[in-house]
């Protein structure tokens, strides 16, 4: 399975595959263009079928969280795997 960001709805997104720093380049810009597009103020963004993440992964979405507040919206993240957490955790 190849990393993808789709939308579900405009509020609703989904984040699928391997998040890694190998593949991280293949939507770090596609997350900064829908929270450009969205006429949405909150998002969320289910994590549910994510493998394979490390710190990488983590950073982007810190990143995507600081990208949505420059533009007043608010991003949450559901179901965010368990190694994740454990990496968010140790930082």
């Amino acid at each position: 399975m190849s990393l993808l960001l789709n939308q579900a709805n405009d509020h609703q997104w989904v984040l699928q595959g391997p998040l890694n720093v190998e593949t991280i380049r293949h939507v770090w810009r596609k997350g900064h263009h829908l929270l450009d597009k969205t006429t949405a103020t909150q998002i969320e963004l289910n994590l549910q079928d994510l493998t394979d993440p490390d710190s990488a992964s983590v950073a982007l979405l810190l990143d995507w969280l600081r990208y949505a507040k420059k533009k007043a919206k608010t991003l949450k993240f559901k179901h965010v795997p368990k190694k994740m957490q454990e990496i968010i955790r140790l930082s």
